[in-house]
């Protein structure tokens, strides 16, 4: 078995990556963290005889978390659009459509040059779950860290490695996906 070489195959690192708001103007939230999609199956027992057997359930896709660092005259002010803009109006309390609310999320995993996409997860009919605007603390030099939620209803992962079928991936990067 031949050797996994670092000049062919490079692995994909944790801080490499950016995450997209698709028609948000202006929105440039600094990420320290995100967690990517996860699936279930949700398998279903079936009884027969004195055995069973396993089906796939309903797949369901798991929330995935934002950690973002607060910056002054930056972050708060777009959390807040994010929220008051598309989900709520918050000074009279009126809710948002869901063609409002719902937007395509994306998360790029980046190169070691990061100016060149590698892979893409797209959230699609991204909202809101949950915005929790961080924490403060005397006793602590941290930087606040706001934490956002996001329901979806699926994702889709594209790699600029993907070919049609049969053809061999390329040996590295070859630019950026559309």
């Amino acid at each position: 078995m031949a050797r996994l070489s670092p000049e062919t195959y490079a692995p994909i690192l944790q801080f490499r990556f950016q995450i997209i708001f698709s028609n948000l103007e202006n929105i440039k939230i600094y990420g320290k963290a995100a967690s990517l999609p996860n699936v279930q199956n949700n398998p279903i027992t079936v009884e027969y005889g004195n055995t069973y057997l396993k089906v796939k359930g309903k797949t369901r896709w798991d929330d995935v978390e934002f950690t973002c660092y607060a910056y002054e005259g930056i972050t708060y002010e777009e959390l807040w659009d994010y929220l008051n803009k598309l989900h709520q109006e918050i000074s009279t309390g009126k809710d948002r459509y869901g063609e409002t609310y719902k937007k395509d999320i994306q998360i790029l995993l980046m190169s070691p040059t990061t100016d060149v996409v590698i892979g893409k997860w797209k959230l699609i009919g991204a909202f809101l779950s949950s915005l929790n605007f961080g924490e403060l603390d005397w006793g602590s030099d941290e930087v606040v860290q706001p934490r956002i939620t996001i329901a979806y209803d699926y994702a889709e992962y594209s790699s600029q490695f993907q070919q049609d079928a049969g053809t061999p991936a390329p040996d590295g990067p070859q630019g950026p996906i559309a």
